[in-house]
């Protein structure tokens, strides 16, 4: 999957700023809110910054005073992270008040622009449940955390997930919904149609194989490695 867009949040981040510049080179960087504070320490030119600005430090945007600003109000029904994701996938953010009103959205499953999220966790607890219910909004969107593990969201309905490449790396998986019949190949604890309740979390397995399996009968789950 080739990341289209890196998207800046106002969680914590790696001490390695460095290793992360290099990950997040080359992309298009939207800065949401106070992940501008962060952005400008890496020395990033965004090429956008969109929230309602509560939380970016004032000498910051100063110096980004040529980069294209969205600013929304405070009072609005969606987080700025939402904002970021909505401006992405090109849709109408003239009105941040209508969430809860008849007013029709892209349908998530139509969300497929390859997306790297950073700063998404740590901080507010509430922030970072928040953030990660966003995953189940774009199959292709990935969270960096601040111990540069990637996490992401898959949904198989008698179908495959295939690992590549990631031999000899922690590997855990956690429930979203029950998982029926889970099978699990190519790691060092395999399970072969096993059901997995949604209160149990499968954290800490190793990938033994360069190609690794996760089939799944019906089930939503987090994948985290390394």
């Amino acid at each position: 999957m080739e990341i289209t867009y890196v998207v800046f949040l106002n969680g914590v981040y790696p001490k390695n700023l460095d290793k992360l510049k290099e990950i997040v080179k080359d992309k298009r960087i939207i800065c949401a809110d106070g992940g501008t504070n962060t952005c400008f320490k890496m020395n990033l030119t965004p090429d956008l910054i969109i929230g309602d600005m509560d939380s970016v430090e004032k000498e910051v945007l100063e110096a980004y005073k040529g980069v294209e600003l969205i600013r929304s109000i405070r009072e609005k029904d969606y987080t700025d992270f939402e904002l970021a994701l909505m401006y992405i996938e090109k849709e109408d953010i003239s009105d941040v008040t209508t969430r809860f009103k008849d007013k029709k959205r892209i349908d998530k499953e139509k969300r497929v622009t390859p997306v790297l999220v950073v700063g998404a966790t740590g901080n507010r607890v509430d922030m970072t449940l928040s953030n990660i219910l966003k995953l189940q909004s774009n199959k292709n969107m990935v969270f960096l955390t601040e111990n540069f593990e990637y996490m992401r969201y898959i949904k198989l309905d008698k179908s495959t997930e295939v690992i590549n490449n990631l031999s000899g790396k922690t590997f855990s998986i956690i429930p979203i919904t029950d998982l029926e019949k889970l099978d699990l190949k190519g790691f060092v604890y395999n399970l072969d149609g096993v059901d997995i309740d949604k209160s149990i979390g499968l954290a800490s397995n190793i990938v033994k194989d360069d190609r690794a399996y996760i089939y799944c009968e019906k089930g939503e789950m987090y994948l985290i490695h390394e």
